[in-house]
């Protein structure tokens, strides 16, 4: 095998070949060029040949890089962009062969080539090309023949495949975590589901025990963990792209200095913490639950790129104005518009990755430790994304981390900020609440909830069973508590057939889901509240006091 790079053999070479479907028979296809001597007019010029000008300035107009070679696989001649490409100039490019050229080429594959453009066959390649400084690129490659000056010729178009197949494996990758999504989106709803009952019974179980009681410390040990998978929970929801959240406006320097020893408490006593923040900020519309979460993950991360060894890990907040160069060099997947973002900064003095680990930290359960540790920077994603925010990270082996994330600034009017902070009315606890839910024991753990707050309760197991209770009477029911998914009637056409009986129906929804994602399937006929899953005595009691106490 003949080649110019050795360390280059190892490139794949595909080749397509196709029939030409318009001939019976085997031909020879090609164009003519002549150069014409002194004296010899354009006239004398064989029919069908071209005129050595025209034929210049066709290659040098051809988009793709064109390199022509004799039947050795010798270069003759160029256009502009191939140089372009090969980085090298024409007495240079010149004197290399095919093989210089074409990572993995040799003598069978120019054979190969020659033989089918003598039958006819379109000639396609995949390859990888070679420049002048050694790196390599990938390409497709058409294979054409020419008469020169009734020497044949093969014409390479030689076309740089690098942003499509870029643009390819991103699609290829989105396609993939897009089913885990949907996977990771379907097992957190149906956990929560469980959760509820757990959670619930854990919580009434504790309430009626004495403080003195044997059994009580286990109790809260099953409800405390109970608790844990729920933020697990939660992180999965965020990965799987429906953890859109109940948003409100924060003041990111004020969360941050109000979870200042939490944040120190991650990094731990070794490794210093340092702060870089402003005075004051513009806020970011955003759950201040889900926002700490991802300070902490992203800090978490931070430290164990450091290691046992000492380091430092930076946090800092500034206002940055995005164009849209910047957004699809940094964050082409992010959907993010030109405007002014709040960036939050994470440095860190670790070990650095490669760029083949920074391109994977989002995948899910990708760990660059031993042991993987879960969900990772994926669920980090998912909370910016379902913020409208976008993430990004910069990173060289031994040179350290940076994590930058993007939230789009908002402005706050004082009246929104009043409203926030007032206090929900008190309920007076009293009436009857009508219970839906496709799950059994979700249905008699609310119903147990309710006595003890101190509601009356009827339960139905799908949606048809509960519009024929509520039917029946609807004004014995102050309000029900509705699944959000069950077989044959979600809860979004529940509340539409309940509202056509009794159009002040007071309705409290209730889902695995965040509530901003399961709003969106709502119009004009809205539910009064939202209740998440899973949920203990204390959040049902309040969300009806919310609801009932008006």
């Amino acid at each position: 095998m003949s080649s110019g790079k050795d360390d280059k053999l190892s490139q794949t070479i595909r080749i397509t070949i196709a029939p030409d479907a318009t001939r019976r028979q085997p031909t020879k296809r090609y164009v003519r060029v002549k150069r014409r001597t002194a004296g010899q007019s354009a006239a004398g010029t064989k029919p069908g040949a071209v005129q050595p000008s025209a034929y210049r300035q066709l290659l040098e107009s051809i988009y793709d890089a064109v390199v022509i070679t004799d039947d050795d696989g010798r270069v003759v001649d160029s256009n502009t962009r191939a140089r372009e490409f090969l980085l090298l100039d024409k007495r240079e490019l010149r004197s290399r062969r095919l093989f210089d050229i074409v990572s993995g080429a040799n003598d069978a594959l120019l054979r190969t080539i020659r033989e089918n453009i003598d039958e006819g066959r379109f000639t396609h390649i995949e390859a990888y090309c070679m420049r002048k400084d050694d790196s390599t690129f990938p390409s497709e490659i058409v294979a054409h023949k020419l008469e020169i000056d009734g020497s044949e010729r093969i014409a390479f178009f030689i076309r740089d495949t690098t942003l499509r197949n870029q643009a390819e494996e991103a699609l290829r990758r989105a396609h993939k975590l897009e089913s885990l999504q949907v996977l990771a989106g379907g097992v957190a709803h149906d956990f929560n589901n469980k959760l509820t009952t757990v959670i619930g019974n854990a919580q009434l179980t504790v309430d009626d025990l004495p403080p003195d009681a044997p059994t009580r410390a286990n109790i809260e040990e099953i409800l405390e963990s109970a608790r844990q998978m729920a933020d697990l929970s939660r992180k999965m929801l965020a990965y799987s792209g429906r953890g859109h959240f109940a948003t409100t406006p924060i003041d990111l320097v004020t969360l941050i200095a109000r979870i200042r020893q939490k944040l120190a408490d991650v990094v731990g006593p070794d490794v210093e913490l340092v702060f870089e923040l402003p005075e004051s900020i513009p806020p970011v519309e955003g759950d201040e639950r889900e926002m700490e979460q991802l300070l902490l993950h992203l800090l978490e991360n931070a430290r164990e790129a450091i290691g046992e060894a000492p380091g430092t890990v930076t946090l800092s907040c500034s206002v940055r104005d995005l164009d849209a160069s910047f957004i699809a060099e940094h964050m082409p997947h992010d959907d993010l518009k030109p405007g002014r973002y709040l960036c939050i900064e994470v440095r860190d003095t670790g070990v650095g990755m490669a760029q083949e680990t920074v391109e994977r930290v989002f995948d899910p359960f990708f760990s660059t430790k031993f042991v993987g540790r879960g969900l990772g920077l994926a669920a980090v994603h998912g909370i910016v994304q379902g913020h409208g925010g976008g993430i990004y990270l910069q990173s060289e082996p031994d040179a350290g981390t940076q994590a930058f994330v993007f939230f789009p600034t908002v402005q706050v009017t004082a009246g929104a900020e009043q409203a926030a902070t007032e206090p929900p009315p008190h309920a007076a606890r009293r009436g009857t609440v009508l219970v839906v839910d496709d799950e059994s024991t979700v249905r008699q753990m609310a119903k147990r909830m309710l006595d003890v707050i101190g509601f009356g309760t009827e339960t139905a197991r799908t949606g048809r069973e509960a519009i024929e209770l509520f039917r029946a009477d609807p004004d014995r029911i102050d309000l029900v508590l509705l699944d959000m998914r069950m077989p044959g009637m979600n809860g979004d056409r529940v509340l539409r057939e309940l509202r056509r009986i009794h159009p002040w129906v007071k309705v409290l929804l209730s889902s695995g889901y965040e509530e901003t994602d399961v709003m969106t399937r709502f119009n004009e006929d809205r539910p009064n509240g939202f209740l998440r899953k899973p949920y203990d005595t204390y959040a049902l009691a309040e969300k009806l006091d919310e609801i009932l106490g008006g």
